[in-house]
């Protein structure tokens, strides 16, 4: 075990050697003296929501430059965001969408901390409630806890995680903030950069890199938002959403647009698979379940799943009842 971890480490620090700070943070980067240090210190403590690390607040969107893996492919554009939010524990989480993601899993700030509502009890652990996503308390050059990653679908662990001396100011979008970087170690290596006021504002993979270009954060308009005809979707990307979920006596169940005139009918499931409901969806497009089953006798509570029909697909999703 001991020389494993030795050849995990020389493996990490030849990876991290390989890496250089990415040409987007050197082209924005400042140096501040002791006294402006401190008068930025002071306005993240005096306003620490606004200068959070990862800003989450309904209809919040960002869009990025996708830089284009090979040579001679066009750039595209990419938008990631918060599709929905809701109580959990008596506290606000969202759910984050965008290339990749489905929407199953909801996140929240706690201090400096970013985790995932463990819903699915994926580390196995039943005093658990949470996984970390990311720790932005974590010291250059040493490892942190295992963590979590929702960018890619569905939550996925991932190795110890090193920041590797990548820190400092930059002036994004007219304002000097503090950003953090970050090294993720899976089945491949990512780079991701953190600023406060705008959550991830570049990340660096093995087949392409991506920097912010613009955001729509807490109903301000930050850089260029405007290019939506050139966003770029994942095939994953949610079409259905219910809210609020965990619920206690109604569930709306709502379809996109794109699949008013093709959803025929609802269903759903307990966690056994069998089917405790089966009902007709009217033009409104949106569903609402009371918690009962198809004779009207309530349910218990637990964790229930949806189906949606279409004449070519099957759209799910997930749900908790509490009593």
């Amino acid at each position: 075990m001991k020389n494993i971890l030795i050849i995990l480490l020389i493996a990490i620090g030849f990876t991290i050697s390989c890496y250089s700070i990415p040409q987007f943070i050197l082209d924005h980067q400042v140096t501040l003296t002791p006294e402006q240090k401190t008068a930025y210190e002071q306005k993240v403590r005096e306003r620490p929501d606004e200068y959070s690390f990862n800003p989450m607040h309904p209809n919040d969107y960002w869009v990025y430059e996708i830089a284009p893996p090979f040579p001679g492919e066009p750039t595209t554009y990419g938008r990631f965001w918060i599709a929905a939010d809701t109580l959990i524990n008596s506290q606000l989480h969202f759910k984050m969408m965008g290339p990749g993601t489905d929407g199953n899993h909801w996140i929240k700030n706690d201090s400096d901390f970013v985790c995932i509502y463990d819903n699915d009890n994926l580390d196995n652990n039943p005093l658990t409630d949470y996984l970390i996503n990311e720790n932005f308390n974590l010291e250059s050059g040493i490892f942190d806890t295992l963590y979590w990653s929702i960018n890619h679908g569905n939550p996925f662990e991932i190795v110890p995680v090193i920041r590797y001396g990548a820190s400092g100011f930059i002036n994004l979008f007219g304002e000097v903030v503090e950003y953090q970087g970050f090294m993720y170690f899976s089945s491949m290596t990512c780079v991701l950069m953190w600023a406060r006021k705008y959550g991830i504002i570049y990340s660096e993979g093995e087949f392409c890199s991506m920097g912010i270009i613009g955001a729509y954060i807490d109903g301000l308009v930050y850089g260029t938002v405007s290019n939506t005809d050139n966003f770029v979707h994942s095939e994953e990307e949610i079409v259905t959403f219910c809210y609020p979920n965990p619920f206690r006596d109604k569930l709306y169940i709502s379809v996109k647009d794109k699949y008013k005139s093709q959803v025929n009918h609802i269903e759903i499931y307990n966690v056994k698979g069998q089917r405790i409901l089966k009902d007709l969806i009217d033009n409104s497009n949106v569903y609402i379940w009371n918690g009962t089953d198809d004779k009207g006798r309530p349910v218990a509570s637990g964790m229930y799943f949806y189906k949606l029909i279409t004449p070519d697909k099957v759209l799910t999703n997930k749900m908790v009842l509490l009593k």
